[in-house]
């Protein structure tokens, strides 16, 4: 399936317009984000967004509820 993506500095200009002014909204956002810092790096670029968690957002939402044992 990857064989024919298009290689990151492919899309990167792309990301950077599609995310101007905007906060990454993801489940686990920090891993999201770590992953797109690295590539940009790469790069020579720093790439650095606000980010909103969803697992961490349902945790302050629905506290009663304990985590969801993945497998089980």
């Amino acid at each position: 399936m990857l064989r024919n993506a298009p290689k990151f500095y492919e899309v990167a200009k792309r990301i950077v317009e599609i995310t101007e002014d905007c906060i990454l909204v993801a489940h686990n956002a920090q891993f999201d984000n770590r992953i797109l810092r690295t590539e940009f790096k790469r790069l020579g670029f720093e790439f650095e967004k606000e980010t909103l968690c969803t697992v961490e957002l349902s945790k302050a939402l629905i506290p009663i509820y304990p985590p969801i044992a993945w497998g089980s």
